[in-house]
């Protein structure tokens, strides 16, 4: 996975260096425009996505990255749009450079595997989390005690068919795990605040048909 061009790579070190542990991802939910569709079989940079993200080829097989919005993908977690990847190969998705040490993701593959990697100086992985569990969206989690200053969006292992939305970047956390995958199907798992809430609600709507009852028999 390694980018071939040391300038950005100097610069990327130097911001890791001067800005603090913890940064959002620039258009982390595809909002801010619509994706160009990029087509591509050589190996490198297909070229830079608007608001950060960039397309990244590491093997010359062909990728096509789109964008994908609720009226024509049915899958969408949430938000306007999302991100669709499909590759030939392994290691072929979209990146952005951003200083971090958390990072999570929606993923739902419809083919193959994909991953959420961290990466450090174009090189070193501080960590990597991946999935090949089809057919349900599923939020990809990394979070450790170094840093990155890169995040990527991959296929992984071989030829890969996904959408990703949702990605958020922070500060270490020490009360979440290293990496982790957790399945929530086709709609995000209700915070503990919806559920009280949800709870309340359907309490009060039992309160309210009881005593309609009771008025109804006096």
């Amino acid at each position: 996975m390694k980018h071939i061009y040391t300038a950005v790579a100097g610069a990327a070190l130097l911001l890791m260096a001067a800005a603090p542990a913890s940064a959002q991802v620039t258009n982390g939910g595809f909002e801010d425009s619509g994706i160009t569709n990029l087509s591509g079989s050589a190996a490198g940079n297909m070229g830079m996505f608007a608001s950060g993200w960039g397309g990244w080829n590491n093997n010359g097989l062909p990728v096509t990255i789109s964008d994908a919005s609720p009226g024509t993908d049915p899958f969408a977690p949430g938000g306007d749009h999302m991100a669709h990847i499909v590759t030939g190969g392994a290691n072929d998705g979209l990146y952005q450079l951003t200083v971090f040490q958390s990072l999570s993701a929606d993923f739902y593959v419809v083919s193959g595997a994909a991953q959420l990697t961290s990466i450090l100086g174009f090189s070193s992985i501080p960590d990597t989390v991946s999935t090949t569990r089809t057919g349900v969206w599923q939020h990809l989690t990394i979070n450790f005690s170094g840093i990155a200053d890169e995040l990527v969006l991959y296929s992984s292992g071989g030829p890969s068919d996904f959408y990703v939305d949702n990605i958020v970047s922070g500060a270490y956390n020490p009360d979440q795990p290293t990496s982790s995958v957790t399945t929530f199907g086709g709609g995000a798992v209700p915070e503990p605040a919806s559920w009280a809430m949800m709870t309340l609600g359907v309490g009060l709507t039992g309160a309210l048909l009881r005593r309609r009852a009771l008025t109804a028999a006096a």
